[in-house]
């Protein structure tokens, strides 16, 4: 499920969130052809210092999906959240069923109301422990540290 793209502002890279079907943040900065590490795979990221490690290097739409206008493909690094200490909130399947009725509240509020309902037991529990959930501005932060990295690498001189 789509949740954010933005431009970091100091490196100019494009990053996007979204939330995969076990009910984890994901995060993704898109690289240009240029870039030394466009085209390489996940095995060949391993020296990039991200949440658990990289999980992910192919080519993929940077926007909303939903939006067939906003179709902007390019080549992503990304990583995941759903590491064996994390907390996975429940899938996304069962995430929209549940959120209908608190559409009309900001994602992150809603991710924040349904954990304050999963400690008190008023709904469904996860995996792992609640204290792990990793926040869409954790994602965010890891995001931007991700671009800082890449950007680092894109320059003249610097080893791949």
């Amino acid at each position: 499920m789509f949740i954010k793209t933005a431009i970091d502002p100091t490196t100019q890279y494009k990053y996007t969130i979204r939330l995969n079907f076990v009910g984890c943040f994901c995060g993704y900065v898109a690289v240009d052809p240029s870039h030394p590490l466009h085209g390489k795979t996940c095995d060949e990221l391993q020296g990039l210092n991200v949440h658990g490690g990289v999980t992910y290097s192919d080519s993929m739409n940077v926007n909303d999906d939903a939006d067939p206008q906003a179709l902007d493909t390019a080549w992503c690094i990304g990583f995941d959240t759903a590491h064996g200490c994390d907390y996975l909130v429940m899938p996304t399947t069962v995430l929209r069923e549940k959120f209908e009725h608190m559409a009309h509240l900001p994602f992150e509020q809603r991710i924040e109301v349904m954990l304050d309902m999963q400690r008190k037991n008023w709904w469904p529990k996860g995996y792992g422990s609640i204290d792990n959930h990793k926040s869409l501005d954790f994602v965010e932060k890891q995001c931007l540290k991700l671009a800082k990295q890449l950007k680092d690498l894109d320059q003249p001189g610097s080893a791949v």
